[in-house]
This record gives C-alpha cells, structure tokens and sequence, in this order.
C-alpha cells in the first residue's frame, strides 16, 4: 500500500510540473505575464462565485411559488449561519486576532521544530477542509442542476432528489427490528408490486407531536460528502500542499465555504472591517518580517500559487502567492454588495417572490468586483516594478471603498446604502394564547401573571367542594 502512495505522489508532482510548463513556458508570450493574469483571474472568480454562494431569499421577498416557471427546489435552501454574522464588535476584533494569531506563529517557528508545527496544522486543515469541500461540490452540482434543467425543460428533483430522514417515537409498539414487509423478495417485477403494496399498508404517518428529529437532504449533499471526504484523504495521501494545482484546489473550496458561512449584515461593519485589515496588512508587511517569514516558512495550503519562473534545465518552479485573507476579507464586502443588489430588486418589485434565477440588476456588485479587479491589477503591477512582496489589501481595500460609495453618490442611494442591514426582522404579531383547560383547573392554578408583576401579598382564594 505504501508504495502505491508513494508512486502516485511522485506521479501527481511529476503531472503538476509538466503542467507548469505546457501553460507558462511559452515563448510568444511572457512567464510573468501569464502568472499576473492566472492570479486576477482566479481571485476574480472565486470571490464571484463565492458571492453567489451566499444568496438565499431576502427578508422584503416571498417565499418561492412551486407553481412560478423560474422555481426550483433550492429556492427554498436557507444557507445563512446567523453565528457567523460579523457585526461590528467581531469586525474591530478580527484584525486583533488575526495578528495574535500571526505573532504567535511567528514565535513558534523561531522557538520551536517548523516540521511538527506544519504538520500539525497540516492536519488541522485536512480534517477541517471535508466540511468546506463538501459544501462547494454540493453547492456546485445544485447550481449546475438549477441552469442546466432549467434550460433543457426538465424538473431538477429528476437528478437531485431530496429526502427527509425522520427520529420519532414509536406509540404503536412495532416489533423490534427491521419494519414488517421490508425484507420481504423484490427480484421480479411481481414480487416488487407486491412488496410495495404490503410496504403501504403496514406503514403509518407520523404524527408531528412523535417526530423528535427532522433532517433534510438531497442527493447533492450525497455526494458532497462523497467526494469532499475523498479529496481530503487524496490530499493527504499525495502530499497536495506541495502540489500547487492540489493545493489550490484546497484553497479555492475554503475560501468559496468561508464567504458562504461568514457574512457582513451591513456596509458599517464591512468598512470597519476593510479599514482595519487594510492597515494590519501594511503593517505585517512593510513594518515588520512577521508576515513574509510566517508565509515562507509554514508550509500549508492557506494560499493559491500560480508559476511564476520556471527553468526548465534545473526542473525548478519558482511560485506567486496570493494569500486566501486576501480574497476571503474583500470578498466579504462583494458578497454583501450582490445581496444588496437582490434586496434593492424586491424593494423595487414588492409582492416578489425569490427564484435564484430570476435575473435582476447588479450595480453594487460589478461596482465592487471591478475595485477588486483594479486592485489586483495594482498589486501585481507595483510588484512586477519593485519586486518586492506587497500587502494586497493595501491596493484592493481602497479601490473596493471607493468603487461602490461613487457608484451610490452617483445613484443618489447614499443613504439607503448605508442604512441597509440583513439583521433586522420584520416585527412578528404576538398571537393570544389559547387555553383549552377548564374554568376549574384554571382557578386552582391562580392568576397567569408573571413572576415579575406578582402580587408577594396575594393569597390563592380557597375553594369550596361545593364551588366545583
């Protein structure tokens, strides 16, 4: 077994290199440039479709019709964490830990084994990375089935099917064991009509107030887990954090996952938030070797790398990076930007109900994706100049704040820009409670009155067998 392994990692290497050097080893056109592009056009991608990872149903829409020609299954999918909402307490706080987090690294590599510390977290990642892995392909095939069936005519529960698995109590004491019937052959088509039919009769709906645990699922998470768990033990087994093309698979689904479970309420926050990383990155780069040190020393898949010079005489790729924060905090704001697109949508259509494909228009969005894009474009640029390792968040944060505040001064929505905030639920009528009790019992109990506004003095009135 283990040469086996040992054999497909040597291999995968082997196929990543000569990869390298069918793409950039080109003589019509530059290495640099080549690598310049490769990176903008991934981060530009994957903060996109990241993005798009966290749409669901705005608080001004309604719920999807099943009868509307643009539905589809997972209209209906809520995606949002609200624990990972970052209000503006967890936006001052983030760059905070970050840079602990950073400085204790940092003192780890020059006091302790570097190997024991990137293996350890090497491990650390690999366990953690089956859950972001499995959501992007669960998240993948349900968009490729919502488009796909959706321009062909089909119904997409056809090829993803959803299920619900139900715990419940059994009140009319079945036998132990496998349900009646289930067992029973199913080899010819008789015997299946046959088993089908003794399988309804036995069966028996379950009453709500017995249903103890509801989950639900589809195919698509099926297969997610399936292939997430997969991808991870092939990381592991292949050595995929020196393996850039397996590494930046890696990076690609932790950070598509990130933007999708983390998510800005509101623009007040997310400025914090940009304000604050913008100067941390300065700093960690410019004014100290924290940074550049800890990333060239810990080797782990925190970081997409592109190739950037290659020898081909000596076999030697040498590597861009682009680390994920640089991607996961911009694209953070670019995420809350589409939704406040989809938000300023149902306000200007009211009565709506939410499709995922229904298309609406998307200034804030392409606003802030191309700050994002021009950033980039200044990062790589002053780097190719200098060259010299830049903070990217010194060039993106800037261009993103600036992009999206014109384009609502422009519009004249300054103000509804600013005040808009995913946190604020519509106010719910408090509904009478209902007692279905008798006038007896609820004498016997005494007044409902709460404990707050009860009476210390107040004594039960006694009642009279004859009251009764």
């Amino acid at each position: 077994m283990e040469k086996y392994v040992e054999w497909g990692r040597r291999y995968s290497h082997q196929l990543a290199n000569k990869f390298a050097f069918y793409i950039y080893d080109q003589s019509y056109v530059s290495t640099a440039f080549l690598s310049y592009a490769t990176v903008i056009v991934l981060a530009v991608s994957l903060v996109s479709l990241g993005s798009y990872s966290t749409i669901e149903r705005p608080k001004n829409a309604k719920i999807a019709n099943e009868k509307h020609p643009l539905f589809d299954q997972s209209d209906r999918d809520e995606t949002s964490i609200p624990e990972a909402t970052i209000d503006e307490t967890h936006a001052f706080a983030m760059p905070v830990l970050a840079g602990i987090a950073l400085l204790g690294l940092y003192f780890a590599i020059r006091n302790w084994d570097i190997e024991k510390i990137t293996r350890m977290l090497n491990g650390y990642l690999i366990i953690v990375s089956v859950k972001a892995n499995s959501f992007v392909i669960s998240y993948l095939i349900k968009v490729a089935a919502r488009k796909l069936c959706h321009q062909f005519g089909f119904d997409s529960q056809r090829f993803v099917k959803r299920y619900a698995l139900t715990l419940s109590r059994d009140i009319l004491f079945h036998s132990a064991g496998v349900e009646e019937n289930f067992l029973l052959p199913d080899s010819t088509e008789a015997e299946k009509v046959i088993k089908s039919e003794m399988l309804l009769r036995s069966r028996v709906d379950i009453k709500k107030e017995s249903q103890l645990f509801n989950y639900y699922f589809s195919t698509a998470d099926i297969y997610g887990w399936v292939f997430g768990v997969s991808f991870s033990i092939v990381f592991a087994l292949l050595d995929g954090k020196n393996n850039w093309i397996l590494s930046n698979i890696f990076g690609a689904s932790f950070t598509i996952f990130s933007l999708s479970v983390s998510r800005l309420p509101s623009f007040r926050p997310a400025l914090i938030l940009l304000i604050l990383f913008f100067i941390y990155d300065i700093y960690f780069v410019f004014g100290s070797d924290v940074m550049v040190n800890v990333a060239t020393k810990i080797d782990i898949p925190v970081k997409m790398l592109v190739p950037s010079k290659l020898s081909s005489k000596d076999n030697e790729i040498q590597m861009s990076i682009l680390g994920l924060g640089d991607m996961i905090v911009p694209g953070l704001f670019v995420s809350l930007c589409l939704r406040y697109d989809l938000f300023r949508y149902h306000e200007l259509h009211p009565g709506t109900e939410f499709h995922h494909l229904q298309k609406f228009d998307k200034p804030y969005f392409y606003s802030a994706l191309a700050g994002y894009t021009i950033g980039l474009v200044s990062t790589v640029t002053v780097l190719h100049v200098f060259n010299r390792a830049q903070p990217a968040l010194l060039y993106l944060c800037p261009c993103i704040i600036l992009s999206t505040v014109s384009t609502a001064l422009y519009r004249g929505e300054l103000k509804s820009f600013w005040e808009y905030n995913e946190e604020e639920k519509t106010a719910t009528v408090q509904q009478p409670i209902e007692f279905t009790c008798s006038q007896e019992t609820l004498l016997l109990a005494g007044p409902l009155i709460s404990s707050d506004d009860e009476d210390e003095d107040y004594t039960p009135e006694a009642i009279s067998d004859s009251d009764c």
